[in-house]
Parts: C-alpha cells; sequence; structure tokens
C-alpha cells in the first residue's frame, strides 16, 4: 500500500474496501486476520482523515477482534495482532479532527475529550452516557501545553483474545477489560509520555473461576516483547470489585491475576512460608545485628576468626535487608536492577566468606606444619573481591536480564541461564566447604582426648563439632536445589537458612569461649578502675616469667605497683602504674616462651 500519510484519498478508497470484505466475509481464517491488520495498520498512519473514513476503519477493526476466538491467544501471529490493533486504533482515533464523542461498538466503545489542565488537579475522563465507575485520570503535568486531546478505548472482549503471556508471570490470567489511554498535544500523532503516576485508571474486576487470588498486577502490553509487563505500573487500591492502577506512561493497559489455584493447600502452603519466611529473616537480623555488636562492643575485631565471623554476619546481615526491604522494586527497572545488583552482591559476599570460614578450619588444622602469616588481608580480598568481580560479569553480559526473575523478584533470571552466575560459585563453595568439614571432623576424631573416649561419646562430641560449623559453612543452601521436587524441602530450606543469622549469634557469640572471656574480663574491669579490655589477673597467673625493662623495679616494694591495662595484640605488654611516690610510667613485657 505504500506510504499512507499523504495520500487520504486512497486512504478512504482503502478503508471501504477492507469494510466490504470484513462484513461480507462468514468467517475470517488465520491467514486473512494477518493480511487485513497488517493493512490497518498501515493506514493508520495517515495524518488526518474525514468521520467516515474512521468510522469504516473503526467498524473494520471492531469485527476483525470479534473474528478472533479464545483459542487464538495462543498462537504467535494472534498476539502480535492483537497488539498491533491496540496501536493502530490510537493512531487513527487522533488522525481525526474530533474533539469531544462517545462512539460505540461491537468490540469497544471510544471516547474523546478535549481538554484544559488545571495545575494540582487530576483530569478526569469518562463515558457520558454510562453510569459507570471505570474512570481515567491523568496527571495534568503530562499536558506540555495545558491542554490537548484524551483518548480512552475501552476493549469489550479483548482480554478474551489476547496472550496471557509475561516475562515474569508465567501463571497469571487477565483479570479485567483492556483500556487504551493516550493524548495528543501539539501534532496529530500520539504524544509520548513519561511522567511519574502519569495516569491512574480504574478497572472492573473479572472473575475466572481459578480459585483463591494470590496478588493482582497493574500491566501493559509490551509491543517490543509482544507480552504483558508490569514496569512503571502499581496498584494504588483494590477491593472485591474493581483496581486502582497507576502508571508512568500511557499505552493499552490490563489488571493481571495470579491464583493460589483451585487446591486451599497451594494457599496454606504460600502463606505459611511466607510467614516463616517473615518471622525467621526478622529473627535472623536481630541475630546478625546482635553478633555485630558484640564483636564491636568487645573490640575483638583483630582476631582472625572472629573478623570472619564478623564480615560474614555484616554480608549476611545486608542481603536480607535488601530482601526484606524491597517488596516494591519490581515497579521500576530501575530499582529492579539496583536491588538484583546488590541481592547477589551481598548474597554472593556471604559464600565467599563461608568459603573463607572453610579455609581458615583447614589452615588451622595444618598451622603447626607450615607457617602461613597474617591472612587477614588476603581474606578480605577473597571475601569481598571475588563478589564483585562475578556481579560486574554477570552483569555487563546479562544487561537487558539482570534482574527478571520469576514472579515479582528482583533477581537472575532463569531462563537464559544467568541464575548459574550465583548457583554455580554457591555450589562449589558448599562442595569445598563439605570437604574442609570432613577433614575437619577426621582430625577432630584423632585428638589425644578425643581417642580415648567410647564410640557413642565420640559420636556426640563430633555431631557437636558438626552443628557449630554448619551455620558457618552454607550448607543448608544445597536444600535449594532439592526445592522443586518437594515443598518439604522448601519449608526446611526457609527455616534453615532464615535462621541462619540467629544460629550465629548463639553458637559463635554467645558459646563462643573468645567472646564470653572478653565480654567476662570487660565486665570485671568495668567494676573496678574501668580501664582494661582483658582479664589480667588471670593473664598474671597464667602467663610467667615477667622481664621489666627499668632498672628502678628493684627500688620499688611490690604493693606500690598497680596493673591498670594490657595493650597489644597477644597481650604481651602490660603497662603499671606506679604509686604517687613514683610519678613515671614503665612498660614490661611478657615472656611468651
Amino acid at each position: 500500500m505504500g506510504n499512507s500519510s499523504g495520500w487520504p484519498d486512497q486512504v478512504k478508497d482503502w478503508t471501504s474496501e477492507i469494510h466490504g470484505i470484513v462484513h461480507h466475509s462468514t468467517e475470517i481464517d488465520t491467514h486473512t486476520r494477518t493480511v487485513i491488520t497488517r493493512a490497518l495498520v498501515t493506514i493508520s498512519r495517515v495524518s488526518s482523515v474525514d468521520h467516515e473514513t474512521f468510522y469504516h476503519y473503526a467498524e473494520s477493526v471492531s469485527t476483525l477482534v470479534e473474528s478472533m476466538i479464545p483459542d487464538h491467544q495462543t498462537l504467535d501471529e494472534s498476539n502480535e495482532n492483537a497488539g498491533l490493533i491496540l496501536g493502530a486504533m490510537e493512531d487513527m482515533t487522533f488522525a481525526t479532527n474530533i474533539s469531544n464523542s462517545d462512539q460505540d461498538f461491537s468490540a469497544f466503545s471510544v471516547t474523546i475529550r478535549t481538554v484544559t489542565a488545571v495545575t494540582h488537579q487530576l483530569i478526569t475522563i469518562k463515558p457520558a452516557s454510562e453510569n459507570t465507575t471505570e474512570i481515567v485520570q491523568l496527571s495534568p503535568g503530562v499536558f506540555v501545553k495545558g491542554k490537548g486531546r484524551v483518548l480512552v478505548i475501552r476493549y469489550k472482549n479483548m482480554h478474551k483474545k489476547m496472550s496471557k503471556k509475561t516475562k515474569k508471570y508465567g501463571k497469571a490470567e487477565i483479570g479485567s477489560k483492556v483500556v487504551s489511554i493516550g493524548i495528543q498535544t501539539n501534532s496529530t500523532k500520539k504524544a509520548k509520555v513519561k511522567m511519574k503516576n502519569a495516569v491512574y485508571f480504574t478497572v472492573r474486576n473479572i472473575y475466572i473461576g481459578r480459585g483463591r487470588e494470590e496478588k493482582r498486577l497493574c500491566m501493559f502490553w509490551d509491543v517490543e516483547d509482544r507480552s504483558w509487563s508490569d514496569n512503571g505500573c502499581r496498584v494504588v487500591s483494590g477491593n472485591h470489585s474493581h483496581t486502582r492502577c497507576s502508571c508512568d506512561h500511557l499505552t493499552s493497559f490490563a489488571v493481571l491475576v495470579l491464583y493460589f489455584g483451585d487446591d486451599k493447600n497451594t494457599y496454606n502452603s504460600a502463606r505459611a512460608l511466607f510467614i516463616m519466611t517473615a518471622v525467621g529473616c526478622s529473627l535472623s537480623i536481630a541475630g546478625l545485628a546482635m553478633t555485630l555488636f558484640s564483636y564491636v562492643y568487645l573490640r575483638i575485631l583483630h582476631r582472625e576468626k572472629i573478623l570472619i565471623h564478623a564480615n560474614l554476619a555484616a554480608s549476611l546481615l545486608c542481603a536480607q535487608l535488601v530482601f526484606v526491604s524491597s517488596s516494591d522494586a519490581h515497579q521500576h527497572k530501575a530499582s529492579v536492577k539496583f536491588v538484583a545488583i546488590l541481592l547477589h552482591f551481598f548474597f554472593m559476599a556471604s559464600f565467599t566468606w563461608m568459603m573463607v570460614e572453610g579455609l581458615c578450619l583447614y589452615l588451622s588444622c595444618t598451622r603447626g606444619m607450615y607457617n602461613y602469616g597474617d591472612m587477614r588481608v588476603k581474606y578480605m580480598f577473597i571475601g569481598w573481591g571475588v563478589p564483585i568481580v562475578i556481579v560486574l560479569i554477570s552483569f555487563g553480559v546479562e544487561f537487558p536480564n539482570y534482574g527478571d526473575g520469576t514472579g515479582q523478584s528482583c533477581w537472575l533470571s532463569l531462563k537464559n541461564g544467568l541464575i548459574w552466575a550465583f548457583m554455580g560459585p554457591m555450589l562449589l563453595v558448599v562442595m569445598f566447604n563439605l570437604i574442609i568439614l570432613a577433614l575437619v571432623i577426621k582430625v577432630f576424631l584423632t585428638l589425644r582426648a578425643n581417642s580415648q573416649k567410647t564410640e557413642a561419646a565420640r559420636l556426640r562430641a563430633s555431631l557437636r563439632a558438626t552443628g557449630m560449623l554448619l551455620p558457618l559453612l552454607g550448607t543448608t543452601w544445597l536444600l535449594s536445589i532439592l526445592v522443586p521436587f518437594s515443598s518439604v524441602f522448601h519449608y526446611f530450606f526457609v527455616i534453615g537458612n532464615s535462621l541462619q543469622g540467629m544460629m550465629i549469634f548463639f553458637l559463635h557469640c554467645l558459646c563462643n569461649e573468645e567472646v564470653r572471656k572478653y565480654l567476662a574480663s570487660r565486665r570485671n574491669f568495668t567494676s573496678g578502675d574501668g580501664t582494661s579490655d582483658t582479664d589480667v589477673s588471670g593473664f598474671w597467673k597464667r602467663r610467667s616469667p615477667v622481664r621489666v625493662s627499668s632498672p628502678l623495679w628493684k627500688e620499688l616494694p611490690k604493693p606500690d605497683i598497680e596493673i591498670y591495662a594490657i595493650k597489644g595484640q597477644s597481650s604481651d605488654e602490660v603497662v603499671i602504674k606506679w604509686s604517687k611516690k613514683y610519678r613515671g610510667k614503665f612498660r614490661f613485657k611478657h615472656d611468651c616462651n
């Protein structure tokens, strides 16, 4: 047909011809429907048409839509045709010079209004002849010059003909009628709008008998992807009969609904998992926060194992805080990717720190044979550096799909294999830690103190040691692989991982001998002169002899000496305070050998 924008006479003839073909056809087959749709899309590019041409065009589109049966919605050509018809009908309506009109056709109704925007006041559009609650409200900011034309097309049965395909929600159903909304400001074409809460619209809910409703989703038809998308759209409010939505752009919209299914157990199971996750994450966050506070308060972060525990707790704490606070992030593309990056990084960091926990355990077992030196800087590089590299590579390679997880999750996509940027390293870390755990238990059982115990006592000791180490090594994440096979594993996975933080606090803070020693020392000296962070009396009793680096030592009587602090990582230096007779301060060194 060529370019129709400059040939209004030919467009009128073509429209009349298509109108005659459509109305005189007893049945429109798939091929004919596709050809007619493409012709209608080409005609819609015209810059202006008269009322008669528009009427014939709308009648043809209406008949074409009515010819689509629900069985066609699984065919790719039908998905594409439906989306093309939505856009073409908007373009053709804006090509008319109609200022205010309400027209009803068999497949849809058209409402056109010429409006003048008033600052800070929503512009309400609804049909004049109908007492309906399905209204459209536009933000005054969408009109650049303060006035323009508004178009609202309400399709009566398009929800039965269109595809239910979405990128995130595989089992969603279209739960409302489809409505197209557009504006025209200073040209003959539809204006492009992109602003926060550009439009509010209310639609009536359509129930299809799928069971208990899980969630409603305000979505738009993405012409490029030929699927429904919720980017920039959100549910404002809703009840049993209507849903009110807000979107940041103007196009064709509908409400899609997720159902739990006909089985009541599905609903109860999802609710139970939600409650378990909420309670478990709350306890985990509290436990991790208390663990970090205890380590900082006692000033023991310089200790190698404590430093590793603290970094593991910090990464898990950040990951769970982002997880519980990002429930609405799926509504915006930028926030989806940002939250996905944070979750990927912090969960990946928690696994690298779990690997460091295992590595530290192994090095502790072999430290008597080899001298590894100070490993803290190397541990920091592994714990935080490796996740940064993995996240940057994943984000750069799969930027368009990054954050397109299942459902409303801002997570890694399953379809394109991006999920293996997390699952791959996770499995490697867990398998590595399981090997380390086996080696540590073997060494533990060969110790002289354990080798003389009975088999039952040795078994209890090994189980106790395993229970202490499991929260640090991330082995409960192996259950994530078994979740698709049975819902039972889903419960175990939620319980094990949501309570990990509280288990770390209990086993490696409250029950940690080193932490309890420092806590007791701080409490004892705080009740005394408040100048020591360590149990000096215990240190004095256990470690001797002491070499004093001052010749005045022999001249001072013992009652005039008061020990008031221990400094240094290895507690190898004690500062003493002389009595009023000797104002100077001296240091003497403890002989660690």
